[in-house]
């Protein structure tokens, strides 16, 4: 917890106004913020996905105090992120009806998730993880899609999203 408590107090000291939903880790004052041994824009999309379905859930936190909640599950001092399958470990996240998936198929139905998939082959490429909501005709608006998006990204359907990715993980985001 050394790591993370330095970080704590180095990312405390970052002037950061909150305006909504993020996007873009390696953009703006994002990479300015730690986990682990890295700056966010290199393994931030776990914590960036959390902050964001944070937000949705109206329970709105400091980057800075996501990150060090995230810590406690980064995998290998954030080399490889934080631990895809920790989320409902963090007590923000296990006071509500949010809850893991393993038939992915669950998330055509819903209204808000966090997935995390691989960037290529698994096990021999990186990952990535993105807060999602659905609107009302099922269109799916992805956030931080890629690091260098500084807005969502809109797709027409879940399929369309997904591609050919194949998923680690997946939550469906729930009050």
């Amino acid at each position: 917890m050394i790591i993370a408590k330095a970080n704590l107090n180095k990312n405390r000291r970052i002037a950061f106004e909150n305006k909504g939903f993020l996007c873009g880790q390696k953009l703006g004052i994002i990479p300015s913020f730690r986990f682990g041994l890295f700056s966010m824009a290199y393994n931030g999309c776990g914590v960036i996905a959390a902050y964001n379905a944070l937000l949705y859930l109206n329970k709105p936190k400091p980057l800075c105090e996501v990150i060090y909640f995230m810590e406690r599950h980064k995998v290998f001092f954030g080399v490889f992120g934080w631990n895809p399958y920790a989320l409902m470990k963090i007590r923000d996240f296990s006071e509500t009806h949010s809850r893991r998936v393993k038939n992915y198929n669950e998330l055509e139905g819903a209204d808000a998730f966090i997935i995390t998939s691989w960037n290529g082959k698994p096990f021999l490429s990186g990952s990535h993880t993105v807060f999602c909501t659905k609107d009302v005709n099922g269109a799916i608006t992805v956030y931080n899609n890629y690091s260098r998006d500084s807005m969502p990204r809109k797709y027409k359907s879940f399929k369309e999203m997904i591609g050919d990715e194949v998923i680690i993980s997946a939550y469906i985001i729930t009050e």
